[in-house]
């Protein structure tokens, strides 16, 4: 349990993504995972800043809080203007709405909030880069 459920759970919920704009599928470059994006096309890629745990009571058996940013980057290629990366990384953010509720392990992982940053750009790419806060308790 504990972080590695954490993961699990949004990394399921990621997996679920239905893009917009017509398109069927956007690949997810997951970490430690070989990929190798195909020039000219959109791909995502993932990972979560976890904060530290907190206990969230008094005694031994009170439950661990865990926080966290899980982080969800929709690339498109450069040149090709914002609109569609902004429009994906809107439709990403909303997949992770506040009061969503992911579970994997019997851990429940709640929303608190999600938004877009700005657009970014690399050597071959823009992109958005879709902050996902998220909380959960683990019982001892």
């Amino acid at each position: 349990m504990g972080r590695d459920s954490i993961r699990e759970a949004l990394d399921a919920r990621l997996n679920t993504y239905v893009p917009v704009e017509g398109l069927t599928t956007i690949p997810i470059a997951w970490q430690n995972v070989p990929f190798m994006p195909t020039t000219g096309a959109p791909y995502m890629d993932c990972y979560d800043l976890s904060g530290i745990p907190t206990v969230a009571g008094i005694g031994a058996t009170a439950p661990i809080r865990h926080l966290g940013t899980y982080v969800v980057r929709i690339f498109y290629p450069l040149n090709k203007g914002t609109g569609q990366a902004s429009r994906q990384a809107d439709a990403i953010a909303a997949h992770f709405a506040r009061g969503t509720q992911v579970t994997a392990d019997g851990m429940a992982v709640y929303i608190e909030r999600t938004w877009k940053g700005p657009a970014q750009t690399n050597e071959t790419n823009l992109f958005y880069a879709v902050n996902v806060e998220y909380f959960a308790h683990e019982f001892p």
